[in-house]
Parts: structure tokens; sequence; C-alpha cells
């Protein structure tokens, strides 16, 4: 996993504690870096530094939205909407960020509860969407929505989904990608 080893180097030469995942670890290890347990993780870090693509930027921001972690994406995907910096750019523009050039993006996070008609809930953070459909049901299924507790809508249908500002990366579903309850 060179990229991953790469911004190791680069970060321990600027003077940074680097911190890795045991998955991450195990695939790019390198002399100057400590491995944290994933629960761990998140309450000992400043700032994430994601590499992958979308669904790998979704699944890291909801890890670590409730402490309130910054996450910064490198590209290694497909199509990039949330991990918007190229690889082949990674040094260069998160050293400019390092030293204190950009702008931050403070994206809404939605905190989803799926109450099932039998009284089962489900909850489900979510960065970009929320999607609830009828999966191999050959029927519609009756929903009603609340937000923060307050009625919005009830009807019959394939599913609703609801979206934050970024919306859609336009990906199709994955496991961990989306909550999809």
């Amino acid at each position: 996993m060179a990229p991953v080893a790469a911004l190791a180097v680069f970060l321990l030469a600027r003077g940074h504690v680097v911190l890795l995942d045991a998955d991450t670890a195990a695939l790019a290890s390198v002399d100057g870096t400590t491995t944290l347990a994933d629960d761990v993780l998140p309450g000992a870090i400043d700032l994430g530094i994601v590499l992958g693509g979308d669904g790998t930027m979704l699944s890291v921001a909801r890890r670590l939205a409730p402490h309130d972690v910054p996450v910064i994406g490198v590209n290694l995907g497909r199509l990039g909407f949330l991990t918007d910096i190229p690889v082949a750019r990674m040094e260069p523009t998160l050293a400019a960020m390092l030293d204190g050039h950009y702008t931050e993006e403070r994206r809404t996070l939605l905190a989803v509860t799926l109450t099932r008609a039998d009284g089962t809930k489900a909850f489900a953070p979510a960065l970009n969407e929320v999607v609830v459909n009828r999966g191999a049901l050959g029927s519609m299924i009756e929903c009603a929505v609340e937000i923060d507790g307050r009625f919005g809508y009830a009807m019959r249908a394939d599913g609703v989904i609801g979206a934050t500002p970024p919306g859609a990366t336009g990906e199709p579903p994955r496991s961990g990608d989306r909550a999809g309850v």
C-alpha cells in the first residue's frame, strides 16, 4: 500500500505523530508509526486523513464524527466527490493544508432512527443520505417521516431517500457506505 507508506513518511518528516488503525498498519507498516485499536483511535487523533474513495470516506467520517475530528480525503477511488485531493497531488496539497492554507467545510450528519411496524428500532448515522426501501418485499412500504420529532409526511412507496446538502455521491450502495437501514 504505497500511498499510505508515502503519507506516513511525509507526515513523520514534518514532525507529526502518525497513528494507524490495525487494518491499515497490517498493509503498510512504516517505522515511527503507532498502531491503535479501532475503539481507541477516534479519541486519540486531532485529524483523520483518509486514503480511498467516497465509500471509505463515509465509513471513516461516521466513526470520527462523534469525536468532532476533522477529516481530509485523498482520492484513490473512482469518483471522489468527498475525497477530492488526487493522490498525485497528495503531498503538496496536504503540506499547504497543514501550514494553515485551507477552507474548512462543515458537513451535516443525519442521525437516523428507523422504527419498524413491530416496534424494533435501528439507528444509523449518515453523512450524505439515508435510503429506506422495501428490500425483497414484493409490495410497497408505508413510511412516516419525522424530523426532530415533528411529523413531516406519510406515504406508501417503494422507498424514501433523505439527503444532506452534499447529497448522493452517485455510487451504488456498498456495505458500510450508506445508512440503508
